[in-house]
């Protein structure tokens, strides 16, 4: 008598144990799928527009720009983003906090991930007596920006908007600042966090 009650016992609390873990599933519902992260090329166009809108619209950026650039930090006339974006303006905000006012910082944040190396290029065309920026006037509004691609031709930007496209050998006669990745730097990713990020040059 005694062995059946125990027999009883047990088949019901493993008949209790199989519905208390039933209950314990959660019920499967429709997948949620993370955003797709934009690729490096499509954030290369993102911010080829904003910087377009910032710079027809900010002298203190056009000075900025052409200050830095002339340090020629690398032997040539770039501007390394992630070595300035939170250096000030004369204005007093940051050069970051001057795109901002053409973006979010979701968009923005998205292009600092995509592109580490993101770098703003003013181009010398002295040698043709064209621009450059020893003789770019910054006080001009009219300063166009196109990206560095393996296109046919280049799309040129002013304020936000498809102003012209020029051909890879072409030289256009108006100013134009260049958004690419710095081909002298590398990003040296090894354990440490974006506020610690070291960018080696290639030697």
């Amino acid at each position: 008598m005694l062995k059946t009650i125990i027999q009883t016992t047990t088949i019901a609390l493993i008949c209790l144990s199989t519905i208390s873990c039933e209950k314990e599933v959660p019920i499967k519902g429709d997948s949620i799928s993370e955003p797709t992260a934009e690729t490096e090329s499509s954030s290369l166009d993102d911010f080829t527009v904003i910087l377009s809108k910032a710079v027809a619209n900010d002298k203190d950026l056009r000075d900025f720009i052409k200050v830095e650039s002339l340090k020629q930090f690398d032997k040539d006339y770039d501007v390394f983003y992630p070595f300035v974006k939170n250096e000030r303006l004369s204005s007093g905000i940051s050069f970051r906090e001057a795109l901002l006012k053409y973006t979010t910082e979701d968009k923005l944040e998205q292009i600092e991930s995509n592109c580490p190396l993101l770098n703003i290029f003013v181009p010398d065309w002295s040698w043709i007596n064209g621009y450059s920026a020893d003789s770019w006037d910054t006080n001009d509004d009219f300063v166009t920006v196109s990206r560095k691609d393996d296109g046919d031709k280049h799309v040129i930007y002013y304020n936000g908007s498809v102003y012209d496209t020029v051909e890879t050998d072409g030289f256009p006669s108006y100013p134009v600042l260049i958004v690419k990745n710095n081909g002298r730097l590398f990003s040296a990713e090894n354990n440490v966090s974006k506020y610690d990020q070291v960018y080696p040059f290639l030697l």
